[in-house]
């Protein structure tokens, strides 16, 4: 006699997966907007310091803007930070968000070096995470049919 147990079955691994993506989204669009709201748009001071220490980061200047201020800049990158986090919050489009937060990672850690990789490494995380789930973590294109699938052919067979 045989009989099959699947855990999966009594489990729906789909609703899980799709809940971990969609907390992972909201919890990382929530940081980077408390994020923009305190560092960048309220307190500018921190920032301004490290421009202060670091002046090539502000590349306005360097495109021959110079009357792109630090300020001009700390302010622009805390309205660009306040809006990624809400369209991640939203989930509205959460594919070029997540590729344009990792462009702008990889360029800082690239520009920074290896400190840089390491303080941010769990952000790095979240965003391959959040770019290879796309739309398919709200089950709208097709994750949930793929995992339905992988559901029952990853059953077991006991004897």
């Amino acid at each position: 006699m045989y009989r099959r147990l699947n855990l999966l079955d009594r489990f729906n691994i789909v609703q899980f997966r799709v809940a971990a993506v969609r907390v992972l989204r909201i919890a990382l669009g929530l940081q980077l907007m408390l994020l923009a709201i305190n560092n960048k748009l309220l307190e500018p001071g921190a920032m301004l310091l490290f421009l202060q220490d670091f002046p090539f980061y502000n590349f306005m200047q360097g495109l021959g803007y110079h009357s792109y201020t630090d300020l001009h800049f700390v302010f622009a990158g805390g309205i660009v930070e306040l809006t990624f986090g809400a369209m991640l919050v939203l989930g509205w489009a959460p594919r070029f968000v997540t590729l344009s937060l990792l462009a702008i990672f990889i360029t800082t850690a690239v520009v920074s070096g290896i400190a840089e990789v390491i303080g941010h490494l769990p952000i790095f995380g979240v965003l391959w995470v959040l770019f290879a789930a796309g739309r398919h973590a709200e089950g709208k294109l097709g994750w949930s049919a793929a995992a339905q699938k992988w559901q029952t052919n990853t059953s077991t067979i006991i004897r």
